[in-house]
């Protein structure tokens, strides 16, 4: 009987459903809870993990500047989506531009 459950398409995809949904919210572990976050993990990961982000530095113009870069390169944002993205990424990843220069005189 239980191999007869397998066999049914409903099933497969019940359980596939089940697993994909499991899998959602591990996807933006690591990252800071906000406002946008569910939009930066679908657009982000589109092309690259989201380690980039914690491991780059850039100031808020740089953010903007790759995300519009990333969109040159192919990625799906919905243009509803820029104002959230980038607001995201500057409120959690910028530097602060005098941290910038402190740096480079170091």
């Amino acid at each position: 009987m239980m191999h007869e459950l397998y066999r049914n398409p409903g099933y497969s995809l019940l359980l596939l459903a089940t697993l994909l949904c499991a899998a959602l919210p591990a996807r933006g572990q690591g990252l800071p809870e906000g406002e946008g976050l569910q939009v930066v993990v679908v657009a982000c990961t589109q092309c690259h993990g989201l380690d980039r982000l914690t491991d780059i530095k850039l100031s808020a113009t740089e953010w903007e500047n790759a995300l519009y870069d990333m969109m040159a390169r192919g990625a799906i944002v919905e243009e509803k989506d820029l104002v959230t993205i980038r607001k995201y990424l500057v409120d959690n990843f910028a530097v602060e531009k005098h941290q910038e220069s402190d740096a480079a005189t170091r």
